[in-house]
């Protein structure tokens, strides 16, 4: 069953397209668990996780930091902005 979250709601446009994804997510242990979810849906490995909390601007830097490549779209789903 997919995790809770709008993710979840993108993974045929991204999966069967054989694209290079990558799930920003604050929780990298939820972001494993739908990134499973999609391999195993579309059966496209090239899916990566990286942490990255919007409100965090270390969090921020350090993903630009490691980031390697183009960027072709960004899709911004919020499942429900909460105060952490």
């Amino acid at each position: 069953m997919p995790p809770p979250g709008s993710a979840s709601r993108h993974r045929p446009r991204t999966g069967r397209r054989r694209a290079e994804v990558t799930l920003a997510v604050r929780d990298a242990e939820a972001g494993a668990v739908a990134r499973d979810g999609i391999v195993a849906d579309t059966g496209n490995e090239r899916v990566a996780v990286g942490e990255l909390d919007l409100s965090d601007q270390r969090s921020v830097a350090r993903f630009v930091r490691l980031w390697d490549g183009p960027l072709h779209m960004l899709v911004h789903a919020v499942a429900g902005a909460r105060p952490r």
